[in-house]
């Protein structure tokens, strides 16, 4: 198929140069990420609530 512009626009319809694809890109971006947990999230809960009760206990 043939773009309808190219009737009025002829000049414009030339046809482009292969695009040569890149390999993959570098890793620049490594340790860009989220830091990952040093404890799991039902630790973290655990030791919250322990030092909350800790807190209340006392005088």
């Amino acid at each position: 198929t043939t773009p309808g512009s190219r009737l009025l626009f002829p000049e414009l319809s030339k046809p482009t140069a292969t695009v040569q694809a890149s390999g993959v890109p570098a890793s620049h971006t490594a340790g860009l990420t989220m830091p990952r947990r040093k404890t799991t999230r039902a630790q973290d809960r655990t030791r919250r609530v322990q030092r909350e009760r800790e807190l209340n206990e006392a005088p």
